[in-house]
């Protein structure tokens, strides 16, 4: 892709995170001399641009002033105290239009990378990720995604916690050897399959039947990542643990699941008293119409 592309991209606001990855699978690269590609560099070379641009990418690029490149990326990075500070936001910016496998490089040039603000805050952060597969590899503890195209996620051994919000999802795969995490049915739940974590953002199925035994669904599993394709969640009696504030969580998404449970079970008795409150009587007059259904096993 072209420095103009790129930048006029970039200018557009389609760089609010978007990066794509190459056909070929992508080593995690762990030692490599950060390049400099100062300002008046990137700024000189693009003369498509208006003044206002050529300003914005000079001062982007003082911003971030190294360049990484590996698999197909180029990510743009500061150093401070020996970290290398990576703008997940609108820095991986592909190098082809080419999807393929994509795998979290977890150190620059020798450097620990930190995709926020805070040195102490090691949570990977990926927004807009153009690929098909991605490998988050050992030694990240936390990952965040948004309005990715990645449909598989192998999650390293250390991974803790993993949220996704909207997004192509369709299989995450916890590691064997994880203390925290597994995998059933490619949905994540925590290591004795006792509490559901994570459903696929973009699995193509209506229905999803929550497997019997496990006993918590988590506030972030199924509401937050806004699975549009879902339309109905079977719980089973087990299930004794619910957010507390569901409905605030689906009210503003747009979307109507149905919730089929046992009869006299605790799910039944939790939906009713979300669809008596305030919060649930307050969207249905906003929407006009109601945010979720709720029905009993066997009943229409």
């Amino acid at each position: 892709m072209k420095k103009e592309v790129l930048a006029v991209a970039l200018l557009l606001g389609l760089a609010a995170g978007l990066f794509a990855c190459g056909k070929k699978e992508i080593a995690i690269i762990t030692t490599a001399a950060p390049s400099t590609t100062g300002a008046a560099t990137g700024a000189a070379e693009n003369t498509t641009l208006s003044e206002e641009e050529l300003a914005w990418l000079a001062e982007y690029e003082a911003q971030y002033p190294y360049t990484y490149k590996a698999g197909g990326f180029t990510i743009r990075y500061y150093v401070e105290n020996g970290m290398a500070f990576v703008d997940y936001d609108g820095t991986w910016v592909p190098d082809d239009d080419t999807d393929g496998t994509f795998a979290v490089p977890v150190a620059i040039g020798g450097m620990p990378v930190r995709w926020a603000w805070e040195a102490d805050d090691e949570e990977v952060s990926l927004r807009k990720l153009h690929c098909t597969e991605l490998i988050v590899p050992a030694g990240v503890k936390a990952v965040s995604m948004d309005l990715s195209s990645a449909e598989t996620v192998r999650l390293g051994p250390d991974v803790e916690s993993f949220l996704i919000s909207r997004g192509a999802v369709d299989h995450i795969e916890a590691d064997p050897e994880s203390k925290h995490l597994r995998s059933i049915d490619g949905v994540l739940f925590n290591r004795d399959g006792t509490a559901l974590l994570q459903y696929p953002t973009g699995r193509q199925q209506a229905r999803y039947e929550i497997p019997e035994g496990v006993e918590a669904i988590a506030p972030d599993a199924i509401w937050f990542s806004r699975p549009v394709a879902l339309k109905e969640v079977v719980v089973p009696a087990s299930v004794t643990v619910f957010p507390d504030d569901l409905d605030d969580l689906i009210n503003t998404y747009g979307y109507q699941l149905t919730f089929i449970v046992m009869p006299d079970s605790a799910a039944e008795r939790y939906f009713k008293r979300q669809m008596q409150s305030e919060a649930y009587r307050n969207a249905k007059e906003e929407t006009g119409e109601e945010p979720f259904l709720m029905r009993a096993q066997g009943l229409g």
